[in-house]
């Protein structure tokens, strides 16, 4: 039986596959892990891949992410018309490596990291059509001349052991994998009180210093759906969050409290990162991800028994009405639930007998500013 919960997880391989790419080992993109391209694949697909190190700046950046719409003319100009905002001057560039930081204890001697990734190589037009075909199509196209013929997908992957030894490191070449290297740093952490002794942390690169190919096959230096891995023997350390660390604010304490358990293992960058735990508190292995994606948990209405809920008839009823019955039991359980019996005050009255506002005592699990005003049954 197909659930709601699969049906997120087909669309979002479906729109990771059209804006970034096959995933190397993903089940629903196996068909495509050599796939081939009418156009070059930077074109086709719209994040997700790094740029050579030592590319020129014509081939950083997308030449069509300045292009504007021209907006169709108003023959009539209204009152609350404006001129449209510029866009930013501001050009963005393709990156040249992604990286993830983690952080590791004291008795952490190594990490392996994987990394999966894909080659895109051009094809003539001759090896993928028939042979009757090629016998009347003999001549390379226009297209394959300026380099926009069609592109084959060639999956990678590659494995190697970081020590981890204080200090920057030397890059590391990838394995069977040349122009890719691995950069990495160890750095001690400062003692916030907040991590057990010795902890460390490690940022891990992936640089792409491959040589620029020719404006008209640039794709072939390009490293496309990059994905890096960090896998440890020993769990790794949850980051602290430091927001609010000292501050006496009620809700800050409060929020703290309530969202002790969610943390974090890894941050990306120039790109996302995603931690696969093991267990609610033990997380081995952290990777990069494109698309980011998070689990939110299911919110089920509480059962009030046989308080009736439905609004078609509490319509039919003035709010506290004994005419049907249904509006007094729901005021008499929202009042509890809102103001315990065990406060020693009538529900909904102020220590000076008026009706409560904004300013009262907050019950406990509530916090200010959320417009409480509760009035007197």
């Amino acid at each position: 039986m197909t659930t709601a919960k699969d049906v997120r997880a087909q669309i979002m391989a479906a729109l990771e596959l059209d804006l970034i790419g096959p995933r190397t080992g993903h089940p629903g993109h196996a068909e495509y892990a050599e796939e081939v391209l009418p156009i070059a694949p930077s074109k086709w697909y719209l994040t997700g891949f790094l740029v050579p190190y030592e590319a020129p700046q014509s081939q950083r950046s997308d030449e069509d992410g300045q292009d504007t719409v021209d907006e169709v003319g108003r023959s009539v100009e209204a009152d609350d018309d404006t001129a449209p905002e510029p866009a930013s001057a501001r050009k963005a560039f393709f990156p040249s490596s992604m990286g993830l930081s983690v952080l590791v204890s004291a008795d952490t001697s190594q990490l392996r990291v994987k990394l999966a990734f894909a080659d895109y190589v051009q094809v003539a037009r001759a090896s993928l059509v028939t042979a009757k075909e090629s016998a009347e199509e003999s001549e390379a196209t226009p297209e394959e001349r300026a380099g926009r013929g069609h592109w084959r997908r060639v999956p990678r992957a590659a494995e190697l052991v970081l020590s981890l030894a204080e200090g920057a490191h030397s890059p590391k070449p990838v394995p069977n994998c040349p122009g890719l290297t691995i950069v990495m740093a160890v750095r001690d952490v400062a003692d916030h009180g907040l991590l057990p002794p010795g902890t460390r942390s490690v940022s891990v690169f992936l640089v792409n210093n491959r040589p620029p190919a020719p404006d008209e096959q640039r794709d072939a230096a390009y490293v496309f759906q990059p994905e890096l891995s960090i896998l440890s023997a020993t769990p790794l350390v949850a980051r602290p969050d430091l927001h609010g660390q000292s501050s006496e604010d009620w809700d800050e304490k409060v929020a703290d409290l309530q969202y002790r358990e969610v943390v974090e293992y890894a941050v990306g960058h120039a790109v996302s990162a995603m931690a696969l735990r093991e267990a609610p508190q033990v997380c081995r292995e952290v990777r990069t991800a494109w698309m980011p994606s998070a689990d939110v948990e299911k919110v089920i209405p509480r059962d009030l028994g046989s308080v009736e809920l439905r609004m078609e008839s509490l319509a039919d009823a003035a709010f506290g009405s004994s005419r049907t019955g249904v509006g007094r039991p729901a005021a008499r359980r929202i009042r509890g639930l809102a103001f315990p019996a065990s406060s020693g005050r009538r529900s909904g009255q102020s220590p000076s007998g008026h009706g409560a506002s904004a300013d009262c005592e907050r019950p406990p699990g509530t916090r200010k500013n959320r417009g409480w005003s509760a009035g007197a049954g």
